[in-house]
């Protein structure tokens, strides 16, 4: 329900800008994902990439997947040209960060946060800026810095699969693959 939420949210956003309605104030199309792994995160937001360039609300399909090291340097005085270039290669589609929490731990984690805050601002129009991680540790990281609550429009909570919808999926899978 909320994903249909969102999509009307930038369908209403884009018909707007078509209208030459651009001065209006437009909500935040960045995200938090909330659950455990295996619980498909990723694949949503791979969904959403596509969804929203099928609708030109983004310029590209591209979905970058990146994680703290991706983003930190081990290097003195490179973190933030290594997380501009992550962005760099985003723009215009979506950059999903997964287990984002693991920012939280030093200071180089603070300095990744305060880029992306920029560019989440920069570029809000066109680009889409994914959170993702566990529940409680995604507390921790929205807390590690104000701007990343103002930031951020959507949130979704993951849920794990039962039982009966794994066997489900595993026999789906099966018979695609020709198993009988």
């Amino acid at each position: 329900a909320k994903l249909v939420e969102f999509k009307n949210q930038v369908l209403f956003q884009k018909h707007l800008r078509e209208k030459g309605l651009t001065n209006l104030p437009t909500s935040n199309m960045h995200m938090l994902f909330m659950g455990n792994p295996g619980t498909g995160k990723t694949t949503v937001a791979r969904l959403i990439a596509d969804d929203l360039y099928s609708i030109g609300v983004l310029k590209t399909n591209r979905l970058v997947v990146a994680e703290r090291k991706d983003l930190v340097s081990p290097f003195d005085g490179d973190t933030a040209g290594k997380t501009a270039e992550v962005i760099r290669k985003a723009i215009g589609g979506v950059l999903f960060i997964d287990e984002a929490y693991s920012l939280t731990n030093g200071n180089l984690g603070h300095e990744v946060i305060e880029v992306l805050l920029t560019a989440m601002e920069e570029h809000k129009a066109d680009t889409i800026f994914i959170f993702a991680g566990y529940v409680e540790e995604m507390q921790t990281f929205l807390a590690m810095n104000p701007g990343l609550q103002s930031r951020i429009g959507y949130t979704f909570q993951f849920d794990d699969y039962t039982p009966e919808e794994l066997t489900k999926m595993y026999e789906e899978k099966l018979i695609t693959a020709g198993f009988t």
